[in-house]
């Protein structure tokens, strides 16, 4: 069972795949590297809103992105 505020996600393999700092994509979307950081390597769950920027960003879906399940 996952702790509230906590998922998987494929950013961090995305980042890398379209050869992108964690520097340039928070520049690229408006956010602190470190809580693009935070994201990455705490799994932190971000709101809708900053999911949907993230996936928008990498042409891929919320699910493909964040792993979200059906309780999420």
């Amino acid at each position: 069972m996952k702790q509230k505020g906590k998922i998987n996600n494929n950013l961090q393999k995305y980042r890398v795949w379209k050869g992108l700092s964690r520097k340039k994509l928070s520049e690229e979307i408006g956010i602190s590297a470190s809580y693009l950081r935070l994201i990455e390597k705490e799994n932190h769950c971000p709101k809708w809103m900053m999911r949907k920027k993230l996936s928008d960003f990498f042409e891929v879906s919320q699910e493909q992105m964040f792993n979200l399940g059906k309780d999420e």
